[in-house]
């Protein structure tokens, strides 16, 4: 079973201002490189 080893939040939406999108672009484009796929949308409809 793999393990998560670190959760990134970033004030500006995340965990403050629900609804905000507007940070969300950097992360997905940080991540795709590594493979990694960041969907913010899947994140919302559950709930985090």
């Amino acid at each position: 079973m793999n393990r998560i080893h670190a959760v990134i939040l970033d004030w500006a939406g995340t965990t403050v201002d629900f609804g905000s999108f507007a940070p969300t672009q950097i992360f997905v484009g940080s991540f795709a490189p590594t493979q990694i796929y960041a969907n913010f949308r899947r994140g919302v409809s559950s709930g985090i």
